[in-house]
């Protein structure tokens, strides 16, 4: 039989989701363009960022979900220490990014990969 603060611990989900180091709460930013001329990713953190321009011969070989959820990705993979142990927020601007990641439901192959 578990203790009184074992329950209570486990009721809360403290042990899933530990509190964070500070009461900061942190914002990772990403996105994906998909021109005619131009394709490319990028994300942004606390005065950070990065960018990678598609070269031209790969352009088009991603629909811009699938691109909007690789730059998600590389910006959590980025910042990964930086929000790490503190409340954090992902920011995408396109919903099928969000929703996917969030319910693991890609129906795509190329979302899958």
């Amino acid at each position: 039989m578990l203790s009184e603060p074992a329950h209570d611990l486990i009721r809360r989900n403290e042990f899933l989701s530990p509190r964070p180091v500070s009461a900061r709460h942190l914002y990772v930013f990403s996105d994906a363009a998909a021109e005619e001329h131009f394709e490319g990713l990028g994300g942004w953190f606390a005065g950070q960022f990065w960018h990678l321009e598609v070269p031209s011969d790969l352009r088009h070989t991603l629909h811009i979900t699938a691109l909007e959820l690789t730059a998600l990705g590389i910006g959590i993979i980025t910042w990964a220490e930086d929000v790490s142990g503190h409340r954090f927020t992902l920011c995408s601007d396109a919903l099928a990014t969000v929703r996917n990641l969030m319910r693991n439901a890609a129906q795509s192959p190329a979302m899958q990969a």
